[in-house]
């Protein structure tokens, strides 16, 4: 997955939750890839993935940034490619 990093002094320092919940979702998803994991489980844990990152692009401090940068054709390309 790409690193996208960008400096902005309106963004905070700490990490928001949400971006961890998704980021701990994306690690059990690709752990899951090399386990016996049931498929039906593969799919609740990429529904789940789903609702979390539609909650966090939704957050009025993310639609902020995203609409300040112009990185957002490659973050949704990086998506693509991950799907």
């Amino acid at each position: 997955m790409a690193n996208f990093h960008s400096r902005s002094n309106s963004l905070p320092s700490q990490t928001h939750p949400l971006v961890e919940c998704v980021e701990d979702q994306l690690c059990r998803l690709k752990s899951s890839e090399a386990t016996s994991t049931s498929v039906s489980s593969k799919l609740a844990a990429l529904r789940d993935l789903h609702d979390s990152i539609n909650h966090l692009i939704q957050m009025p401090s993310f639609q902020q940034a995203i609409s300040d940068e112009c990185w957002i054709n490659e973050l949704v390309e990086g998506s693509l490619w991950f799907i």
